[in-house]
């Protein structure tokens, strides 16, 4: 099968997404030097089409599946999800309190709204989409806690106005580990990130 023809039905956004983590794994694993991987690196930025995102990386070593779960074999807990992943979702606490926890399956766009409230987002056990993970957070005098199990890359940025922003997450070395991207806005309120806590036995 043509390599564009994997791809055929798959998003531009998705394909970029994809050539970025191929050349991650490419530039970990020695198949490009860090110079030709900036370089490339920034060739996906101004790529306008799905062909030229698969020239990009056209003459390196495919990510096998193997390779994809590599992270979980090393010991890391995050799980993925291989089926159906849901494009967006939205999550509001008025006044009150929202959760999601156990095996759940987050949306790629996850959008959350804590006023007055608190909404606890716990990934320890979902089942996230490969790649990227994006949250956009509005908190008004309220709070947002987002646990995330060890070895997921956590990428936040938020504005906050007489509140705060913490993450305390360890992150991964892995090129192939997930990315949780939070977004957000908090007045008068906080997020948090952080991991499960350790048993003591």
């Amino acid at each position: 099968m043509n390599e564009i023809e994997k791809y055929r039905n798959v998003p531009l956004k998705r394909v970029r997404e994809l050539v970025i983590e191929q050349l991650k794994f490419g530039y970990a694993h020695d198949h490009l030097e860090e110079e030709e991987f900036e370089s490339r690196l920034e060739r996906v930025h101004v790529a306008r089409t799905k062909d030229a995102l698969i020239s990009i990386v056209s003459d390196l070593p495919e990510i096998k599946e193997s390779d994809q779960l590599k992270t979980q074999n090393a010991g890391v807990s995050f799980r993925l999800n291989r089926g159906h992943v849901k494009e967006k979702g939205v999550i509001f606490a008025v006044m009150g309190g929202a959760e999601r926890g156990g095996a759940w399956k987050p949306p790629r766009h996850l959008t959350v709204a804590a006023i007055m409230g608190g909404v606890d987002l716990n990934f320890s056990k979902a089942e996230l989409a490969p790649g990227t993970t994006e949250i956009l957070i509005f908190c008004m005098m309220g709070g947002v806690d987002i646990i995330v199990p060890p070895g997921l890359n956590v990428d936040i940025v938020g504005f906050p106005i007489m509140g705060g922003f913490e993450d305390r997450s360890s992150g991964s070395v892995d090129p192939n580990a997930p990315v949780l991207k939070i977004r957000g806005f908090a007045l008068m309120g906080g997020v948090s990130v952080k991991e499960p806590k350790k048993k003591i036995f």
